[in-house]
């Protein structure tokens, strides 16, 4: 009896201890049994959200703060876009202005080489006349000047003493084939055949025995004129040297033997009719230029170019 009245205490509490079950719902981890759908019958419509047919749409409501946000965000954005926009816009007008300061510095290129190319043939235009004009003047001015040529010694002396110098003295005149050992050549001409005076400065004379003359000639002797000394327009002038000559007797053996001629050179210097100095060269050879002629000095013209320089 005392076993049974303890058990039934037991189950007075647990029975106390459980829950009540509610009415509008079932007790947790029941199976509801539904009955079989009968026939022709429609199954209630199933709850489909959050599957694929109607997925679940979630709408983030933002907060006024993040709305201000979002605002400036998008007016920065549209600042942004337009300074880019001005950007470009820039970046291609620089890019017309660097194309148009191309072209224009190419335009000007051209027309420097253009004007480059028109002063060269200006100046080469220019150059060319003042050539031609000046040998006009100098033609013109050369058809002036005087013209001096050498008409030779007018005799060969033959002494027994040679003088002295500025000393009257007396001889014969000699015309043979060879040199007397001693003579005297006393002057030398000159003809102007120019249109103008020449004024004469002085008169350079050298002379040798040889069958040939030097490249250069050695001049010994220097006359110099007096002032106001003038061979005028188709006029002669005779200059007055007296020159002694005496010849060895090896040279007098060579011209003997015919094996060397004397040779008689010099150059006359003088001014023109605006000052300006010439210089005309010459060369006189001993002997005859025919057979039966007589023995004189003749202008020898086989010679080195230095002896008839004229300037």
């Amino acid at each position: 009896m005392l076993r049974l009245g303890v058990l039934a205490i037991v189950a007075a509490i647990l029975t106390a201890q459980a829950p009540i079950p509610s009415v509008s719902q079932p007790p947790p981890n029941s199976v509801r049994a539904e009955a079989p759908a009968k026939a022709g019958e429609n199954k209630p419509a199933q709850n489909e959200r959050g599957t694929e047919k109607s997925p679940l749409i979630v709408k983030v409501v933002a907060p006024p703060n993040d709305e201000r946000k979002a605002a400036e965000e998008a007016q920065e954005r549209s600042q942004q876009a337009v300074m880019e926009r001005n950007l470009a816009d820039y970046t291609w007008y620089l890019v017309l202005a660097t194309c148009a300061l191309a072209a224009i510095a190419l335009v000007q290129a051209i027309l420097f080489m253009w004007q480059l190319l028109y002063m060269k043939a200006g100046l080469a235009e220019s150059a060319a006349a003042t050539k031609a004009a000046t040998k006009a003047s100098a033609a013109a001015i050369a058809i002036e000047l005087p013209v001096i040529r050498p008409t030779g010694p007018d005799s060969l002396l033959y002494v027994e003493t040679l003088p002295a110098p500025n000393a009257p003295y007396g001889g014969g005149v000699y015309n043979g084939e060879i040199p007397p050992k001693r003579f005297v050549l006393s002057d030398v001409g000159f003809r102007n055949v120019g249109r103008s005076h020449a004024l004469l400065h002085e008169t350079l004379i050298g002379w040798c025995v040889a069958s040939t003359l030097p490249n250069e000639p050695q001049y010994t002797e220097t006359f110099v004129s007096k002032p106001g000394d003038i061979v005028k327009p188709d006029g002669e002038k005779m200059l007055s040297i007296d020159l002694g000559i005496e010849l060895s007797a090896e040279q007098r053996v060579q011209l003997e033997a015919k094996v060397a001629f004397f040779w008689l050179y010099g150059a006359l210097r003088y001014f023109d009719f605006m000052g300006e100095p010439h210089e005309i060269g010459f060369c006189w050879k001993w002997g005859r230029e025919v057979e039966a002629g007589l023995y004189y000095f003749f202008s020898a013209s086989d010679v080195p170019k230095a002896y008839l320089r004229r300037i």
